[in-house]
């Protein structure tokens, strides 16, 4: 049976007509309305911190997840049908030096604050910031220089244009992050892993998340499953947004943070499920077999890895670590998260440990 959906307040104008859908559902649902030739180019998507109303010029009869046929009420007409289309627009008459083909596609949208890349030697990254910051609605641009660094997950980044204060808040599936990207990191491209551990879990099991950062994890099992969390993480400024975001969720009796190495502040025995989003987590895994309760449980290990030795070569690691504490480890499920690096993967194992 096709998702429901509701129209309300009877007929409308179809000039106002929209799809309302959960945020985590948004660009699949606008590939298919632009397949279906139902998307209304001709006004701007809007967007609140729970849902996103796409325009269309008629309302499908169904979509692959829940949708609300609604009325906008705020129409902002759109000159151009792509966000990447006005951009490249106002940036040929403002700043006609420039190469289009030398032009980003791709960004990270936290919040109301952009991150992006730009390749080598463009000469007006400031200037084209704040092209992309006004398009595409964000009160700050961030460029992204050398990724991440270190074990306290540092995003190595600088201001390139808008506001100096860089703190936001972040909404997806339902969840809100609190955080700042010039100081802590945050990958929108594990939305789907999140979307998944949201709903893993089964209620009142104790969970403890090994490298549980701003809470990328943490939160929505807390959210969205009635459990309890231990969220261990070494960067006191992570330790303390994912604080600040327990707090912000109403699940803060529900999460123990404990900031500090895993190794040292972890509860012993206890978890019947364990998390380990850290990509270079191998030597932790004495100090998961630790924390699993004596009749075992599950463990989520992610790893970067060769795409021809995965799931293999992870699997093996952590069947040795179970070896090593006198348990056994079984694989239940594996999964491609995303592409890492040309030829290698970033993954993720689901382990029965007994």
């Amino acid at each position: 049976m096709p998702p429901t959906f509701k129209i309300g307040g009877g007929c409308r104008p179809v000039q106002r007509t929209a799809i309302a859908v959960r945020s985590h559902d948004a660009q699949k649902a606008l590939e298919a309305l632009i397949e279906q030739g139902r998307l209304d180019d001709s006004r701007r998507i809007s967007r609140t911190e729970r849902e996103v109303q796409l325009p269309v010029t008629e309302p499908p009869e169904t979509l692959p997840f829940d949708f609300e046929v609604v009325e906008q009420q705020d129409i902002v007409p759109r000159r151009y049908p792509t966000p990447m289309a006005e951009i490249r627009a106002r940036i040929q008459e403002e700043l006609p030096a420039v190469d289009p083909a030398a032009l980003p596609e791709s960004w990270e949208k936290i919040g109301d604050i952009l991150v992006m890349r730009f390749p080598d030697g463009f000469a007006e990254k400031r200037r084209a910031a704040r092209v992309y910051g006004e398009v595409l609605d964000c009160r700050a641009v961030l460029e992204d220089i050398r990724g991440i660094r270190g074990v306290m997950r540092q995003p190595c980044v600088r201001r390139l244009w808008g506001d100096q204060d860089t703190e936001t808040t972040h909404v997806e599936n339902g969840v809100a992050f609190r955080l700042d990207p010039r100081r802590v990191m945050f990958s929108s491209g594990n939305i789907d892993e999140r979307i998944r551990m949201a709903s893993i879990a089964t209620a009142g099991e104790i969970v403890v998340d090994l490298f549980a950062g701003i809470g990328y994890f943490t939160l929505p099992l807390a959210v969205h499953s009635d459990v309890r969390v231990y969220a261990c993480e070494i960067n006191p400024v992570a330790a303390g947004y994912l604080r600040s975001s327990a707090a912000l969720n109403d699940v803060a009796p529900h999460v123990d943070v404990r900031q500090g190495d895993c190794r040292s502040v972890a509860p012993h025995g206890v978890a019947e499920r364990v998390v380990m989003g850290y990509l270079k987590a191998a030597p932790f895994l004495p100090t998961a077999m630790a924390t699993l309760h004596p009749a075992g449980g599950v463990l989520h290990y992610h790893c970067a890895c060769s795409t021809d030795d995965f799931p293999g070569e992870p699997m093996q690691e952590v069947q040795q670590a179970a070896r090593n504490a006198g348990r056994s480890a079984e694989l239940s499920r594996h999964r491609m998260v995303k592409s890492y690096a040309p030829g290698v993967v970033h993954g993720v194992l689901d382990m029965a440990i007994r």
